[in-house]
């Protein structure tokens, strides 16, 4: 009965030890793939915080176009005949 005993226990251990390692390897999947969200969401960040930049010198070009415009109308106006 011991032997029996013994046995229970070491397949017990057994199946224990596999399931500790399919812990250990769900685990490191999903460090894996967190790091890989984590850098997509990086690129997505450092893109968006570019096309702000973007936007405020087009922004800043087209205010200053709108006024060289303007300036051309004014000197139009005055050398018209």
């Amino acid at each position: 009965k011991i032997n029996t005993v013994l046995s229970s226990i070491a397949g017990n251990m057994r199946e224990l030890e596999n399931l500790t390692l399919n812990v250990d390897q769900s685990a490191q999947q999903q460090s894996y793939s967190l790091q890989q969200i984590t850098d997509e969401i990086r690129k997505v960040d450092a893109a968006a915080s570019q096309n702000a930049a973007s936007s405020e010198q087009i922004a800043s070009a087209s205010y200053q176009l709108s006024n060289v415009t303007e300036e051309m109308r004014r000197n139009i106006k005055r050398y018209k005949v």
